[in-house]
């Protein structure tokens, strides 16, 4: 098995078990607060478990050209807002609906690989990318629901997050090609904290909430957004890597099979744990997402094997 093959299963793995455990923080510990309280938490958590790794990894030789520093804080920002979106949805809608549109991935991994590297789509390509993005749509829409603008909405902010994840490891890729991978995944996660303070500092609310968070819940929130951030930095230190290896479309179109993973977790968590998770899993949902999942997985797999 390709080595790239085997750390995108593993990270896709570890993402769909965080993406539980932030639906906990939104729906449980956040609700009513600021997602930017969140943020700061992911943010400081980074700067304490993360840079100094990757620090002692770099021997201390931290020197990047400030272009290739530019850029990495771009994918911090993109990395940033698009966390930002994904917390706005879970807050909004069941985590196996807006996971869903994460099968988005690869389709704008394609776009970006074809405006700035060059790249082509084969037809066999374009279609399974139409198929990604019906299946998407499907499972992200009830058409039984009379609210058709809060679930468009809702599809809206996830396509977004889906957009600007994409983003983050493409401009992450761009830099490390020609760099250290230990050195650029230092100043990129430099740039998150940045981005972090600047969000403690400059926005009351944020801050607000977050001190709030901490006097009320804080032992219990820093325990557990510790372990959340360490089961999240984990898949997104090897999807950067993973992307070195292989094309990036061909990465995430991998990583499309998370909302299979969140599908499945999803089940067992309402039926075992429905004090802490309650997703919708009546027989006609069941019967529904399970096709679409399947009629998505069967589109990314056509991106490379048709």
């Amino acid at each position: 098995m390709n080595n790239w093959f085997l750390l995108t299963i593993v990270a896709t793995l570890f993402w769909s078990i965080g993406n539980y455990i932030d639906k906990y923080f939104v729906s449980k510990l956040f609700k009513g607060s600021s997602i930017g309280a969140l943020m700061i938490y992911s943010s400081l958590v980074i700067g304490i478990l993360v840079l100094p790794i990757f620090y002692i990894l770099t021997k201390g030789n931290i020197y990047l050209p400030e272009i290739s520093i530019l850029f990495l804080w771009l994918s911090a920002l993109a990395y940033f807002v698009a966390n930002y979106y994904y917390f706005l949805a879970l807050s909004k809608t069941e985590t196996t609906i807006a996971i869903a549109v994460f099968q988005l991935l690869p389709v704008f991994s394609y776009m970006l690989g074809l405006i700035f590297l060059e790249e082509s789509l084969t037809l066999n390509q374009i279609i399974g990318s139409l198929v990604v993005i019906m299946s998407s749509i499907f499972i992200s829409i009830d058409f039984k629901d009379t609210d058709k603008k809060g679930q468009l909405k809702n599809f809206f902010i996830m396509f977004l997050s889906t957009f600007f994840y994409a983003l983050s490891f493409f401009l992450f890729k761009f830099v490390t090609i020609d760099a250290s991978f230990y050195l650029t995944a230092f100043w990129e996660y430099v740039g998150y904290i940045v981005f972090g303070l600047i969000l403690l500092v400059f926005f009351p609310k944020a801050r607000r909430h977050f001190v709030t968070t901490i006097r009320e819940n804080g032992t219990k929130i820093v325990g557990l957004n510790i372990l959340n951030e360490i089961i999240n930095i984990i898949p997104k230190i090897l999807m950067n890597y993973a992307t070195l290896l292989a094309p990036l479309a061909l990465v995430w179109s991998v990583n499309g099979v998370q909302p299979m993973f969140v599908f499945i977790l999803g089940i067992l968590l309402t039926l075992y744990m429905p004090k802490y998770f309650n997703e919708d899993i009546s027989q006609k949902r069941l019967l529904k997402n399970s096709i679409w999942v399947i009629v998505g997985i069967s589109g990314i797999l056509s991106l490379y094997l048709l």
